[in-house]
């Protein structure tokens, strides 16, 4: 019997999905900007300041998977990834070591899109067991707070549906099988944009739209304003090949690591020399437009940065 092969998807980059990629990077250097929390945890056993431990990581990270990184290099990093981890301390005494705890938004993004992969690849791409993978990830949070469930996987489950989401917004635009026409990619994105939306104002009559407690109207509301606007990115750079404008997103979009991480390094450095913006940089107007020219700067210095080859691809 014949098994269904895998999808027929282009092997060139997609003009448009970088876009959209480098302007949601984009968007997130402005409201991470905007934002004011900050947290360290215990660190005087370890002998040094977390953020001069943190920055001795960052460069640590750059030498052994910075794409340019020699031989020795690498190993170089190695061992000071090795040094720092042993070096470590936790708990309110300082007698802990290096122990799983939580793992941040970066690998929620890596539990989710391990568990898609999974669903991806056992259902072939079809799109009906994707969109089945993506109503039982919303009915999994639906039961495990109605029966007072894990939380944890409950936020599991609405992370995964939101690349569940991505995976049937990208077949239904680049499935070379399917066969469909632009005008048609459009309708069909089009269609998912307002099934999404739908979903989600349902949902919202009985959960918020909480990013915090991973709440299925928060990811089908992203999901659908993210459907939304590729349809129209499609259209305007796949379809009309209006193109010139994305070389402004560009460089976040190719270089989307170091993109993230720039921030957090400025930060800590920050942090460890003592300093902080000016308070009138981070209070109402002002902090707006500080935000956006802070975030073109880390963009423009991704740029140059990607003219040297230095990236970061885990």
């Amino acid at each position: 019997m014949l098994t269904k092969t895998l999808p027929v998807l282009p092997r060139r980059r997609i003009i448009a999905i970088d876009a959209l990629r480098g302007l949601t990077f984009f968007v997130m250097l402005f409201v991470n900007c905007l934002s004011g929390a900050n947290g360290i945890p215990y660190e005087a056993a370890m002998g040094l300041s977390i953020q001069l431990w943190a920055l001795y990581f960052y460069a640590a990270a750059l030498l052994v998977w910075g794409t340019r990184s020699h031989r020795p290099l690498r190993w170089l990093g190695a061992v000071v990834i090795a040094a720092l981890a042993l070096m470590y301390r936790s708990g309110a005494d300082g007698q802990g070591w290096m122990q799983t705890s939580w793992w941040g938004i970066l690998g929620c993004i890596g539990w989710a899109y391990l568990a898609s992969s999974l669903i991806y690849l056992a259902g072939r791409g079809r799109l009906l067991v994707l969109a089945l993978a993506l109503v039982a990830c919303v009915l999994w949070f639906i039961l495990s707070h109605a029966l007072d469930g894990n939380d944890v996987i409950a936020m599991h489950a609405t992370h995964t549906s939101l690349v569940l989401c991505g995976a049937l917004c990208v077949l239904l635009f680049f499935d070379g099988a399917r066969g469909a026409g632009g005008a048609r990619r459009l309708a069909a994105g089009m269609v998912l944009t307002l099934v999404l939306a739908a979903a989600a104002w349902l949902l919202h009559h009985i959960y918020p739209i909480s990013k915090i407690g991973s709440t299925p109207p928060w990811a089908l509301y992203c999901a659908a304003l993210c459907s939304g606007l590729f349809v129209l990115l499609y259209w305007l750079i796949e379809m009309r090949q209006v193109v010139r404008w994305t070389a402004l997103v560009q460089p976040a979009a190719a270089n989307p690591l170091v993109t993230y991480l720039l921030p957090v390094v400025l930060a800590t450095l920050m942090h460890y020399l003592h300093l902080q913006w000016w308070p009138v940089l981070m209070h109402g107007g002002v902090a707006i437009a500080f935000a956006l020219l802070f975030s073109v700067v880390v963009v423009a210095v991704v740029a140059v940065l990607n003219t040297y080859n230095v990236k970061l691809k885990l």
